[in-house]
């Protein structure tokens, strides 16, 4: 019961980053106004932050349940998929922001940082990942009944 759930809940999730990715993307091929448009695509972009990495944290959170009560150390896939897909979009979304204000005049100059941040938020969840599979693993060890 609890991986038809889960399944169902993590396509919910995907639909919703997609369609948060489409809203950004329709607002960067519309023709309008310069500052309107630098606007829209920066409240996208906190829109798709926002949401986005709390679907990440609940993925996490239904992760770890699953994983107590699976004892399958597996589900920790899901939440690492989730995290990168949205990093790479994070970067994504940076960089052509930082493009369309240099192009637009409203840069205040220097370089983009996004494909950096998009790595740091990796390695980031690779960390965090390993800490919480390594806690989750000795939970788990500990709590197996020995045969005595």
């Amino acid at each position: 019961m609890y991986k038809k759930v889960i399944v169902f809940v993590v396509i919910l999730f995907l639909i919703l980053i997609f369609e948060l990715v489409l809203q950004f993307v329709t607002i960067q091929k519309d023709t309008i106004e310069a500052s309107k448009k630098a606007l829209l695509l920066n409240n996208a972009t906190d829109n798709f932050y926002a949401i986005s990495y709390t679907i990440c944290i609940i993925t996490w959170v239904l992760a770890n349940i699953l994983t107590i009560k699976t004892k399958k150390l597996i589900w920790f896939w899901i939440p690492f998929i989730f995290t990168v897909i949205v990093a790479v979009f994070m970067g994504y979304f940076d960089e052509c922001i930082f493009v369309f204000n240099k192009q637009n005049g409203f840069s205040k100059g220097g370089f983009s940082m996004s494909y950096f941040l998009t790595g740091m938020v990796i390695l980031a969840s690779i960390i965090v990942l390993e800490i919480n599979y390594f806690a989750l693993k000795f939970y788990l060890m500990k709590k197996k009944p020995v045969n005595a």
